[in-house]
């Protein structure tokens, strides 16, 4: 490929980073077998699902409209790189929290409730008030049916920074 897409010793980057990078060069690479730094934007389904990102028709004309903003039918490797990066992310980070996740909801309902909360404080060995745990599932719950569902759990994540 020419665009060699190695970081310049003065620019630090992490190992997960990399790990990113090449996940996103090795599929790259199967859709631009001649090396050429570009694929067909007709491949970016194929792309997506090589990286087992969502495939969706809404979510392929969002990505192809951010990675070929000029229409021309390519994909660039830099962009794609730039798009494609914290995507990769957001991907992991989705996936992490929903094994956290189940550690709370071991009923497998998909719903965390106040009574798995008081079952993890048990297992900690905490003891926590009740009116603690509701203000908690209050916190985090965004439909007010009284129950933390995967969507609520990774934005209360998101939102404390914890991942």
């Amino acid at each position: 490929m020419r665009d060699h897409s190695h970081p310049s010793p003065s620019q630090p980057t992490s190992r997960l980073q990399n790990l990113y990078e090449t996940q996103l060069r090795s599929a790259f690479l199967a859709f631009d077998p001649n090396q050429q730094s570009w694929a067909n934007t007709t491949n970016l389904r194929f792309l997506l699902q090589a990286l087992e990102l969502p495939t969706d028709p809404a979510n392929v004309r969002k990505l192809a409209a951010e990675l070929d903003p000029k229409r021309e039918g390519k994909i660039h490797y830099r962009q794609y790189l730039t798009v494609l990066q914290p995507v990769m992310a957001t991907k992991d980070s989705r996936h992490e929290v929903a094994k956290i996740f189940k550690l709370f909801d071991r009923s497998g309902t998909g719903k965390i409730s106040i009574d798995d909360l008081q079952r993890v404080a048990v297992d900690l060995d905490e003891t926590i008030p009740q009116a603690e745990l509701q203000e908690m599932i209050d916190m985090a719950d965004r439909d007010g049916d009284g129950l933390v569902d995967l969507n609520d759990f990774f934005m209360i994540m998101q939102k404390t920074r914890l991942f």
